[in-house]
């Protein structure tokens, strides 16, 4: 049997990281998907929340890096639903995902505006201490050393 999801939301809240009694790190996230259609002319939206659990390393690095409104991938396995009422005393049922794999889609706009900082600073320092690179290359046969003209007496028909 198969239980696999993949998810692709945003987190409605900061991530909540929390150490088990054995010293597992775990960080819990909430995850927001939402589908919008158009029913009889009108607009309809449907959000779903998911809890996901994530472990150790990544659990510690979506702690560091993720906050509200951030845009995630997960991918990883449904535990069970959780019913709940809400503010309006409707019914409604949150799925549990235990997650095996998170990928960082997007950050929040003042965490952009941090990384940017950096950049901007370094622009800024006189052109005698700026490092330059040199542009990444594609590896291509001619670029790595490879030759690849083949003797015609080794082709073997």
């Amino acid at each position: 049997m198969l239980n696999k999801v993949s998810i692709i939301g945003y987190l409605g809240r900061d991530p909540e990281m929390r150490y088990t009694p054995n010293g597992v790190a775990v960080t819990n996230l909430s995850v927001a998907t939402t589908k919008k259609w158009n029913q009889d002319g009108q607009p309809q939206e449907r959000t779903t929340w998911f809890k996901v659990a994530v472990w150790r390393k990544s659990a510690e690095a979506c702690a560091e890096y993720l906050r509200k409104g951030s845009l995630v991938y997960v991918e990883g396995e449904i535990l069970e639903p959780e019913v709940f009422t809400d503010r309006n005393g409707n019914t409604r049922a949150s799925l549990k995902v235990n997650a095996q794999n998170v990928k960082f889609l997007h950050t929040p706009r003042d965490q952009e505006q941090q990384y940017q900082q950096p950049a901007q600073q370094q622009q800024q320092r006189p052109a005698q201490q700026q490092t330059r690179t040199a542009p990444q290359q594609t590896a291509t046969p001619e670029n790595v050393g490879w030759d690849n003209t083949v003797p015609e007496d080794s082709i073997p028909f």
